[in-house]
């Protein structure tokens, strides 16, 4: 394994974006089109994220120049959030692909370069650390083509290359496939809530859907809602509980798994709970998430541990589907945020014979659970042999040994 110094290495185009005359105007981005022109959301530190797209016409992308992605091509984030990196497949769905100003791409060629092993070796800390020490500014730390070229990576024989790049990539395949599941699974919680709290299609006492045969309604503050049912707020089901700490004395060295209103996972060491809890996050993205086992809470981090444990999943579900109308009472005009009171009063429809999917709800939320913790564990792994492979203190036959 050698280290060679990315200007001087031989099978790596570093192409930037159109940034002339014709650069895609505001006006000019659209919700559907014929080319996706990416923006810093859809690349992340975890690769693409095709949540918030937007796209140019085919007329616009005509007159563009440099800055469309071919497949193989490795795209880095170059500023604001500098380093970030995803690599252009047969697996991405989208066909016409446009880099922003805040973006370039590495084009390897395959001959020489493995697009996988570039990838990793441009993930790797040595190389992260490197991005860190030599981007400019502070406001928007930007990191210039010039700079970019002066990093160093680990490289070697294109076999090898490839090697290490099976090895590394079955583990985010396993994660991949993972993620695929959880998103099934809870696809199917969501839809099953809905078909009865929503549409109110449960099974009636002959096992038909309730509403398509002929279930009687009454009038509730909710609209009509089946006969037999009732309505509830929240807060007759959990207390609402707010974290005490302030995030800034989260640290790595802590006890318990933190949560913050932007879902990630700090460490701290005091004003802790044990139990199963709903996790919801009071501003920024308004998260909602099941956990069991020791954490603690942030201040903006409300804690919601039902009374009855075998509700946890229904309960979860019931905020998630109706988070949007749970939050749309916010307050604060720069920071958006929820009260105690927001989740409390809420209401939702509710009646006994609804307790025969509580364990389903929570069957479901169980397997969600073990797969993300089966996905953190991969990750650990992958990211423990990624330095290893790269510096040649692990080599890819002792791991198949």
């Amino acid at each position: 394994m050698n280290l060679v110094k990315i200007a001087n290495l031989n099978g790596i185009k570093i192409i930037d974006g159109d940034r002339g005359k014709n650069y895609p105007t505001k006006n000019e981005l659209m919700d559907n089109g014929f080319c996706l022109f990416l923006n810093t959301g859809n690349v992340t530190k975890n690769g693409f994220n095709f949540e918030n797209n937007k796209f140019i016409s085919e007329e616009k992308d005509g007159i563009l120049r440099n800055g469309k992605l071919k497949i193989n091509d490795i795209v880095m984030t170059t500023r604001g959030t500098v380093g970030n990196l995803a690599l252009y497949n047969n697996a991405i769905n989208f066909r016409n692909l446009r880099i922003n100003s805040g973006m370039v791409i590495l084009r390897p060629d395959i001959d020489k370069i493995h697009p996988k092993f570039l990838l990793y070796s441009l993930k790797c800390d040595f190389v992260q650390d490197q991005i860190s020490s030599i981007k400019t500014g502070s406001a928007q730390p930007q990191l210039p083509i010039s700079l970019l070229k002066e990093i160093n990576i680990y490289i070697t024989d294109i076999k090898e290359q490839q090697a290490i790049a099976d090895v590394l990539s079955s583990f985010d395949d396993k994660i991949e496939l993972n993620n695929k599941i959880i998103k099934n699974l809870e696809e199917q919680a969501q839809s099953l809530y809905k078909h009865w709290f929503v549409d109110f299609e449960f099974p009636d006492k002959d096992g038909k859907p309730y509403k398509s045969n002929g279930g009687k309604f009454k009038e509730s503050e909710l609209g009509l809602i089946p006969e037999d049912w009732g309505i509830k707020t929240l807060g007759t089901f959990f207390p609402v509980i707010t974290g005490k700490q302030n995030a800034n004395i989260a640290n790595k060295e802590g006890i318990y798994p933190f949560f913050s209103c932007s879902q990630d996972i700090l460490y701290c060491n005091n004003y802790s709970f044990d139990d199963s809890a709903i996790l919801l996050a009071g501003n920024g993205d308004f998260s909602v998430k099941v956990y069991s086992g020791k954490f603690e809470a942030y201040q903006r981090t409300y804690v919601l541990i039902p009374t009855d444990e075998k509700k946890i999943g229904f309960l979860y579900y019931s905020i998630k589907i109706n988070l949007q109308d749970i939050t749309k009472g916010f307050r604060g005009s720069v920071i958006k945020f929820i009260t105690k009171g927001n989740i409390e009063n809420y209401k939702i429809i509710y009646n006994q014979s609804s307790e025969q999917l509580f364990e389903y709800f929570n069957s479901n939320i169980k397997k969600v659970n073990d797969l993300k913790t089966e996905n953190q564990k991969l990750a650990e792994m992958r990211d423990y042999l990624l330095p290893k492979l790269m510096n040649g203190e692990i080599k890819v036959n002792e791991i198949k040994q």
